[in-house]
């Protein structure tokens, strides 16, 4: 796309709309001035309405009502006009349209549940229907599908179903999704959807919509009416007879018509296709930067990207340096907004204006250094006797845990190429083959090296200490068989401290757990056994960042354990002794779900829980 268009400079809007519209959309403003009493208003009118079912596949099952006003005013007019004294929702909440949302119905005075989750992380289906379990009361479930604030894609269709499952109405706002995700709204049993012509319909700002169940839309009027303007079964009765409660904003139903006859042309699929390239488009050239995402990868929509603010780069310096080549940011918003910058890519943004965006942007920011990010040895040899019997056919590592036969190895070979970590050790023992399979099929990008422990069957100290190569730098020693976000171990990578721990200080001690222990206010020991004359930190996750100094004295216990036949132990037996030489610091793992997978409900807990993130 040219930044200059007819002489006038033309930004590159990548903000989650307005965005960049193609000339004959623009165009199309310019069609002659029209009553919106007239027949050749309801010819545009009809077009409109007809188009959106289509494109959609709804013809059958849905009818729509088209606003003249924002995405957030078709969210308030379809909250407000299915809500009522006795239709309490259900409202996930994971960001500020969420937060918005409640809002509207705290405005209204419409009951309902608020079910939040810290920006970023969506609250869990297991929550979700625990409390349509609990509330009787609850008749339908409202949220979010693509938050823009974070970037998150919140999924529809495992909500959706769980709402049918107790027979709930399914409310969406799909205002910065719909073009450009899918929607399948009968597989996603969605009853009413917010949606807007100037995000990725490629139109311009002022007109959204509203697509109605058609079994809703019979009971619309019966409702105690609580908007004059907002009304859905005001306005729907009136645009299905050729009428038109208000005066709508004319010219922008000409745009509109246009943007849709492009996405017809397109094909919605080949649209959604696109998103997805641009978006990996970015994602590819943001991970060669080194700039750390908000949302974890699979999480993530197509439409807007959000990325954490690099240390010492403040939004400002960034905007601007980017404006200056015509580039728009965007902001976080609330608790991130001085913290993170978003990229959408809504409207017409190709993926050439992307590419130019991440190599202006890489002048800006300043480059990772490779030389100084740790190298992760993994250790993955152990059998994992405590899992059962799944272990002796297969390395607790390559269990799927989920559907999409995603394994903590594949994770952590993602993990590793999404915060640039391109040099990786595994200690293998049980099962090497498969192990070292999986990285050969999953591991691409990465350059791995194995080390091989043939007395796995000893106390994982061994495997630690076969791995004394990689200890001569920046070294991140992980258990294979831990499930954790992808910020959490970039926190960790990030830490101003060279030597760090990541441990959870929410965790009592059962007696199971390794736990880290201070004395004068640093880590003095860790163990399973809490020490009375010691305060308890917290629980250690099995991850922990050395610097060079460490990990070579780390190297030199390991040997003095194993070469005096002490191998029975656990490799903590090793790091207590460092604690007592070194002063190693720790950080928090956060408020977010992460789990060892010892024993088969561990597993049970990470594939209910993993969408949490």
């Amino acid at each position: 796309m040219s930044i200059k268009s007819s002489g006038t400079r033309r930004w590159i809007l990548l903000n989650p709309g307005p965005v960049n519209v193609t000339e004959r959309v623009r165009q199309a403003l310019l069609r002659p001035d029209v009553c919106h009493r007239e027949k050749e208003f309801f010819t545009v009118l009809r077009s409109v309405r007809g188009k959106l079912l289509k494109i959609f596949g709804v013809q059958k099952t849905h009818t729509v009502a088209v606003l003249t006003g924002s995405g957030t005013l078709a969210v308030e007019s379809m909250l407000s006009s299915y809500g009522g004294k006795h239709r309490k929702i259900l409202l996930i909440s994971n960001g500020v349209y969420g937060e918005r949302m409640r809002e509207i119905l705290k405005s209204r005075g419409i009951p309902f549940r608020f079910l939040s989750s810290p920006f970023g992380r969506f609250p869990g289906l297991q929550a979700v229907e625990s409390a349509l379990k609990k509330d009787r009361k609850i008749k339908a479930v409202a949220m979010v599908h693509h938050e823009t604030s974070t970037g998150i894609l919140n999924p529809s269709r495992k909500v959706g179903r769980l709402a049918k499952k107790y027979g709930k109405t399914f409310l969406v706002d799909a205002v910065s999704s719909l073009g450009a995700e899918e929607i399948d709204f009968e597989k996603d049993g969605v009853d009413f959807c917010a949606g807007s012509a100037g995000k990725c319909l490629h139109s311009l700002p002022g007109l959204s919509f509203v697509l109605i169940s058609k079994k809703y839309a019979k009971t619309l009027g019966t409702n105690r009416k609580n908007s004059v303007y907002l009304d859905l079964a005001t306005t729907l009765a009136a645009q299905e007879s050729d009428n038109t409660p208000f005066t709508p904003a004319v010219q922008l139903f000409y745009a509109f018509e246009e943007a849709l006859r492009e996405l017809e042309s397109e094909g919605l699929a080949n649209r959604i296709r696109s998103y997805a390239q641009k978006s990996h488009t970015l994602e590819e050239g943001f991970s060669r930067l080194g700039v750390r995402f908000l949302v974890e990868k699979k999480f993530r929509s197509h439409v807007l990207t959000a990325f954490w603010l690099p240390k010492g780069v403040s939004y400002k310096r960034l905007h601007d340096a980017l404006k200056k080549k015509g580039f728009v940011i965007y902001s976080g918003q609330s608790a991130l907004k001085d913290r993170v910058f978003r990229i959408a890519h809504l409207g017409e943004v190709s993926v050439s204006d992307l590419k130019k965006l991440v190599a202006e942007t890489g002048k800006i920011l300043p480059r990772r250094s490779q030389k100084n990010l740790p190298v992760p040895v993994v250790l993955a040899a152990g059998v994992g006797k405590r899992f059962g019997s799944a272990t002796k056919t297969m390395p607790k590592c390559l269990i799927p845990i989920g559907k999409n036969g995603e394994t903590l190895l594949s994770r952590y070979l993602d993990i590793f190429r999404e915060l640039g970590l391109k040099k990786v050790v595994i200690v293998v023992g049980h099962l090497k083959e498969k192990i070292m399979a999986e990285c050969r099929k999953k591991g691409a990008g990465l350059k791995i090296r194995f080390i091989t422990n043939k007395d796995y069957r000893k106390g994982s100290i061994v495997s630690l200490y076969k791995a004394s190569p990689a200890l001569n730098q920046n070294a991140l020693i992980m258990d294979a068989d831990v499930y954790l976000p992808t910020q959490a171990l970039a926190r960790l990578i990030d830490s101003d401290q060279k030597s760090a721990f990541l441990f959870d200080p929410r965790v009592k001690s059962t007696g199971e757990e390794m736990m880290l222990m201070s004395k004068n206010g640093r880590l003095w020991s860790i163990a399973k056994k809490p020490d009375p004359k010691l305060k308890l930190a917290g629980e250690a996750t099995g991850i922990v960042k050395l610097g060079p100094k460490d990990a070579r004295l780390l190297k030199d216990i390991l040997r003095h354990f194993v070469t005096r036949k002490i191998d029975s132990v656990e490799y903590e037996e090793a790091y207590s002794v460092l604690l007592k030489q070194r002063k190693i610091g720790f950080e928090s793992i956060g408020n977010t779900f992460w789990s060892e997978m010892d024993f088969p409900e561990d597993l049970s807990r990470i594939t209910q829980n993993a969408i949490s993130l």
